[in-house]
């Protein structure tokens, strides 16, 4: 017998069900897992970014209640390249579908590090270092925000402005003429001539 209030017309533990179905087929239908030529690329730009972290944290060693300056080196040139990059990525340039993991989750996400440099900051915080702490949180936050900035404007110059000849040209708009399917570069539409 039909529930006068229940909608669905199923019993009380029908219409409970229903609504987990759903959800587990929707969160199931929305995974998907990564190709392994994607995983690769990321685990190889990862190796590389790791090891230039590495290598920037052991030339410039830091002490214990001195100021971090190799995380913070670190990551502002990371966020500078990062924002640069994924400028020149999504504006200019289509890359192969390699490119951005490769770079920007492999290379980049290995060499910048947030946990480090939550670390660096909690123990100059723990062992009485204050004033040294806060201005390192202020030095990478800001530093970081503005070195993206800087790196998004950078990857937005005009290319002859960088490198003689350019290496990466401006992305045109395209339209499809009837020349037989050709692509033509879309033009500007004329002025009127007056009279």
């Amino acid at each position: 017998m039909q529930n006068p209030g229940d909608p669905s017309g199923g019993p009380p533990d029908e219409r409970q069900a229903a609504p987990k179905a759903r959800s587990a087929s929707r969160s199931q239908a929305s995974f998907a897992w990564p190709r392994p030529g994607i995983v690769a690329a990321v685990g190889a730009g990862g190796v590389v970014g790791a090891c230039l972290r590495y290598e920037v944290a052991q030339a410039l060693p830091t002490g214990p209640a001195a100021f971090p300056g190799s995380t913070l080196l670190i990551n502002v040139t990371g966020s500078f390249v990062l924002g640069a990059l994924l400028t020149v990525l999504l504006e200019r340039w289509r890359p192969s579908e390699y490119v951005r993991p490769l770079i920007a989750s492999g290379l980049i996400g290995a060499y910048t590090t947030w946990s480090t440099f939550v670390v660096e900051a909690d123990q100059l915080f723990q062992h009485g270092h204050l004033s040294v702490g806060l201005a390192y949180l202020a030095a990478s936050l800001c530093g970081g925000l503005l070195a993206a900035w800087v790196g998004v404007l950078a990857g937005r110059l005009e290319p002859r402005a960088v490198l003689p000849g350019g290496l990466i040209t401006k992305r045109r708009e395209h339209t499809t003429a009837s020349h037989g399917g050709r692509t033509t570069p879309s033009r500007a539409p004329s002025k009127p001539e007056q009279p």
